[in-house]
């Protein structure tokens, strides 16, 4: 057997050996107990997308049909990409308090205070301010190469207690 043959066969043990260990291992992955740190880590990861002005990480937390404050996903794919054209580059300050969680199942509640700046120079710009009320629920979603599934949080719907203006 020559050496690039040999390669070749390794190489395709190696795939075959890490796809079926992922498969086995990501088969009964559950999602875990809503909780204030499972609510936070979502938050943290939405204000990431949102500092890094990618709207795709941001909607990566809602599920495919969600209504979120009033519009559909798409809409508000829309209305993101268009705020973030129009402030200025700089970093956004995303600040939450008073998170309150709920779980009743396979769907769950949060709730929290929000608020929005941005430092431009030597004034504060705040673009939000408001509570937040999100409806959660447990999805099933495909793994890498769909060797499996993960359940996972995910909101369904988002309502503000401020007007956002979504609607165009």
């Amino acid at each position: 057997m020559s050496s690039s043959s040999r390669v070749a066969l390794i190489a395709a043990c190696v795939l075959l050996a890490g796809g079926s260990f992922m498969y086995i291992r990501s088969q009964d992955t559950r999602a875990p107990a809503l909780t204030q740190p499972v609510v936070e880590a979502m938050l943290k990861r939405a204000a990431a997308g949102l500092n890094q002005r990618d709207s795709r990480r941001i909607l990566a937390l809602a599920t495919e049909d969600a209504i979120l404050f009033g519009v559909r996903r798409v809409q508000l794919e829309r209305a993101i990409n268009r705020a973030m054209r129009e402030i200025a580059p700089g970093r956004l300050d995303i600040t939450w308090r008073n998170l309150v969680v709920n779980e009743r199942g396979n769907v769950g509640t949060a709730e929290f205070d929000v608020s929005v700046e941005e430092r431009i120079g030597s004034t504060d710009a705040v673009y939000f301010v408001s509570h937040i009320t999100l409806d959660l629920v447990k999805v099933r979603r495909a793994t890498w190469l769909g060797l499996g599934k993960r359940e996972e949080w995910l909101v369904r719907r988002a309502v503000s207690s401020e007007d956002l203006m979504l609607r165009e």
